[in-house]
């Protein structure tokens, strides 16, 4: 079974593959690419994200998490999201979102 993936870095979107794509509704990656990570979530669930991700910049290895977030339609879905820490070289530090 295809998995959404997202990559975000800087708070941006950087990377969506097609299934992310349909989850959300868009019809191309440029809806998509450059977006906030918080204009996907729902705004109740960004603390708890961040939360997330400082705890994978510390090391620690997460389990499947349960968010919402939100189509381009505005419509919320409820997904499960494993997320890891990607080291490109010479950039920042990414994340990957897959659902």
């Amino acid at each position: 079974m295809p998995h959404a993936v997202f990559v975000h870095q800087e708070e941006k979107i950087v990377y969506t593959n097609p299934e992310s794509l349909k989850m959300l509704g868009a019809n191309h990656e440029n809806e998509i690419l450059g977006k906030r990570i918080q204009e996907i979530f729902v705004i109740e669930e960004v603390d708890r994200l961040q939360d997330c991700l400082e705890r994978l910049l510390n090391g620690e290895s997460l389990p499947f998490c349960e968010y919402r977030i939100k189509m381009l339609n505005g419509r919320v879905i409820d997904v499960e999201s494993n997320t890891v820490n990607i080291t490109f070289p010479i950039r920042k530090e990414c994340w990957g979102f897959c659902f």
